[in-house]
């Protein structure tokens, strides 16, 4: 079973937007030690690890095991997350769609809407 701690610790940090110190300071470490965590360089006493999931309200277990990147309850509450019909797109990392030009979001959605039809075919041919 793979420890997936350190990518779900890093996502989870930078989803609710705070950095690496000062998450230090609400579990009483240093800010380098969060970047080991994240880095999969060192990892957390069991104490630690309870911790972190206690503050970013998820289940150890889940913290260890699952990719939350892509968990519905995470996707659910993530501020880059937009709707094409019935289509959910989350965004990661540095790009914000609501701060995208109109031309940009124009592009996405039309990419979007085109992946979105390919795959309807498909599923069709399949029935």
């Amino acid at each position: 079973m793979k420890n997936n701690f350190s990518s779900n610790f890093s996502f989870l940090r930078k989803q609710k937007g705070y950095t690496q110190e000062e998450i230090g300071k609400k579990l009483d470490k240093d800010y380098s030690s969060i970047g080991k965590w994240e880095k999969g360089i060192n990892s957390p006493s069991m104490e630690d690890a309870f911790k972190v999931a206690e503050l970013f309200n998820v289940d150890i277990a889940d913290i260890l095991t699952k990719d939350l990147r892509f968990e519905d309850n995470i996707v659910e509450n993530n501020d880059k997350l937009f709707e094409i019909g019935d289509v959910k797109i989350a965004f990661y990392g540095d790009f914000d769609y609501s701060k995208a030009s109109d031309e940009e979001k124009a592009i996405l959605e039309n990419t979007i809407k085109s992946i979105k039809k390919n795959i309807d075919k498909e599923l069709d041919k399949d029935d």
